[in-house]
């Protein structure tokens, strides 16, 4: 009973690392709901209780796969978990990564025909994007190299979001200014993550984004999709795609505007000790913005 109480353990905290808006707590889940209602009016917590349940589900297979893939990579970069220290076996952790892709699929496939396609496409980058094991032994992982982080992102992200829409409504102009818009945060979201793990993939031998290019070109594409992401949101009113209290993502957007890149500029785009700071304001109103979002159900036009 205590192996099994660790193993459940050790399991739950390599399915949340990294915390993210998808898990352990389905932030994007409740934002799309919360878009959703405001154009549909519709509200039916069982469906937001769904998408969540499959939302931490997914993510988890993503992060468990990872995980039980970069084994070599972690442990080259000093990093620590669960499977180097043996607590818990990588073939474990492979077979619950499988499971909760599996399960994961039943409930797409239950909701929604095209919804399932978006997360086929999902899963098989997510897949690729790690594998190490199968197609991995013979071609390069799609992470180890600039192009192939930008395309998984790029595809995968927008996916993911069409997916997490379809259990609330079906596809149309606003589901695609959402995806969309989520795109540009989850580039920017790439650019930024690389720039903190430069150190680390040098020492693993991988030739991300961050090893082959600056800093301060990673921080200025980082930044200018960040913005295309606000700019979406803010005019989606003017297609007539969300009403004018989207914009509420103004106030976070400012903060960008007024403090982050100005800091930025000032340190000619070189990462120093003051723009670290920038870097957590970027970050803190990103996460704001998708709160913000998920509350514009409780407020009203």
């Amino acid at each position: 009973m205590v192996r099994l109480f660790q193993t459940v353990r050790e399991l739950g905290k390599l399915s949340f690392n990294p915390v993210s808006i998808v898990s352990p707590i389905p932030l994007l889940a409740f934002c799309l709901f919360s878009l959703n209602s405001i154009i549909s009016g519709e509200i039916n917590p069982v469906y937001l209780l769904y998408a969540g349940v499959f939302s931490i589900l997914s993510h988890s297979g993503a992060n468990l796969w990872n995980h039980v893939n970069d084994v070599e990579v972690d442990r080259l970069q000093g990093k620590k978990n669960a499977i180097i220290e043996g607590l818990i076996s990588g073939k474990t952790v492979m077979y619950v990564a499988i499971l909760f892709y599996a399960i994961s699929g039943f409930m797409v496939f239950y909701y929604s025909g095209v919804a399932f396609i978006l997360y086929l496409v999902w899963a098989g980058i997510t897949w690729i994007y790690s594998d190490l094991k199968y197609a991995g032994k013979r071609i390069r992982r799609l992470k180890e190299y600039p192009a192939g982080e930008i395309i998984t992102y790029a595809i995968a992200t927008p996916a993911y979001v069409l997916v997490l829409w379809g259990f609330f409504s079906g596809y149309g102009k606003e589901s695609l200014i959402v995806s969309t818009a989520f795109g540009f945060l989850g580039l920017s979201g790439l650019f930024l993550k690389d720039i903190k793990d430069i150190s680390g993939d040098e020492m693993a031998g991988l030739k991300t984004l961050g090893v082959v290019y600056p800093p301060s070109l990673l921080l200025r594409i980082s930044s200018t999709f960040l913005i295309t992401y606000y700019l979406i949101f803010i005019l989606s009113p003017l297609i007539g795609g969300f009403p004018a209290k989207i914009e509420i993502v103004i106030i976070p957007f400012s903060a960008l505007l007024l403090y982050t890149i100005p800091r930025f500029v000032k340190d000619s785009w070189e990462i120093s000790i003051q723009s670290i700071n920038a870097v957590r304001v970027m970050s803190y109103s990103t996460f704001l913005s998708v709160i913000l979002l998920s509350l514009l159900i409780f407020i009203h036009s």
